[in-house]
């Protein structure tokens, strides 16, 4: 019987996110996000042919309800979400075809309805104690959650699971080899994501973690130096791996979406040049016959004149000022898109 995610968030020792925002590979450098995660050590099913995936939008007639978005007493089993999603055309707002959108509910479903993934791939950068947020971009995304209801019947959440079977000090070594790195962020963080899961789990949408091997925690520790550079490595590994055995799981046909959530490093559709083995954006996307979407989402009041930040194509076209009431789209590439929510309502 598999333990529900309260309880397995209940397992979890290893320090939370190792990176945030892009160039996070050195201790102390500017983040994009990057975050690691846990559930059983994955092993793969023989891959399907890319033609056995659903690879069609799922046939479902117009104005008809799938039978889990209906519970026993015939109410809806997907809430709406915090923001309903407006009817109102989009307005441009700039390069990179940005679009400004009433709420985020309705540049969410513009990605949803454009794409039609079979993973959608989504990031975010870490709140940082220097930076505090009203609400951080995890907390927005969990309440995104009931957009994906009824479609997605799974999201891979980027924290490790602990173990306490290795029979050495190497889960309990690789925890403090985190500590550097995790210093500076948000204590709050680890939490968000744990709610995250339970969030999805309301909703039917099961939660998985990443769990590393113990020789996997042993290789860290060998690492040295190194250590970082294998812990980013193993997120992307275990990350697609359990996506792509998720995808090849035959029903229920009309729910095919794997979420994955975590640090925008690791879904990057196109990595930046020497992060290639932290991220599983280009796995995925070939696995998917490139119905792979990436989705970084953005709290304006993250953003700040750093060199990480310069370097998000978003950038150079963005202000904290602009359409704050607003939420940006801004399209990176033919599958890659950033989410810029409004600007706080409790922020001056």
């Amino acid at each position: 019987m598999k333990r529900p995610w309260s309880s397995l968030a209940a397992t979890i020792s290893i320090a939370f996110a190792l990176c945030l925002c892009g160039g996070c590979h050195t201790r102390g450098a500017e983040p994009k996000p990057a975050t690691p995660t846990a559930t059983p050590k994955v092993v793969l099913a023989p891959h399907r042919q890319q033609s056995d995936l659903p690879l069609a939008p799922p046939a479902v007639p117009p104005g008809t309800e799938r039978p889990q978005e209906r519970r026993s007493d015939g109410s809806s089993a997907c809430p709406k979400p915090f923001e309903h999603g407006s009817s109102a055309p989009a307005e441009p707002c700039g390069a990179l075809d940005c679009r400004a959108f009433a709420d985020p509910v309705a540049a969410l479903k513009y990605v949803l309805d454009q794409q039609h993934p079979l993973v959608l791939g989504v990031g975010e950068a870490h709140v940082q104690r220097d930076v505090p947020l009203a609400v951080s971009p995890t907390r927005l995304f969990a309440r995104l959650l009931p957009v994906l209801c009824g479609t997605s019947r799974d999201i891979v959440i980027e924290l490790w699971l602990g173990r306490s079977d290795c029979g050495d000090r190497s889960v309990e070594q690789v925890a403090q080899a985190q500590k550097p790195i995790t210093s500076a962020q948000a204590p709050t963080n680890q939490d968000d994501f744990v709610e995250l899961g339970r969030e999805a789990k309301r909703l039917g949408i099961e939660p998985h973690a990443l769990r590393p091997s113990c020789d996997e925690y042993r290789a860290i520790v060998k690492a040295g130096a190194s250590d970082v550079d294998q812990m980013l490595t193993l997120v992307a590994q275990h990350t697609a791996a359990l996506a792509e055995q998720l995808l090849q799981r035959p029903e229920p046909a009309d729910r095919p979406l794997v979420i994955t959530f975590g640090g925008a490093m690791h879904n990057d559709v196109q990595p930046r040049p020497g992060q290639q083995a932290w991220t599983f954006g280009p796995e995925l996307d070939k696995f998917t016959a490139h119905r792979y979407v990436e989705l970084d989402l953005v709290v304006r009041e993250q953003v700040r004149d750093t060199s990480a930040w310069e370097a998000q194509p978003f950038y150079r076209h963005f202000s904290k000022d602009l359409m704050p009431t607003r939420t940006l789209l801004y399209r990176q590439g033919p599958h890659s898109f950033t989410l810029v929510f409004p600007k706080a309502k409790d922020t001056p």
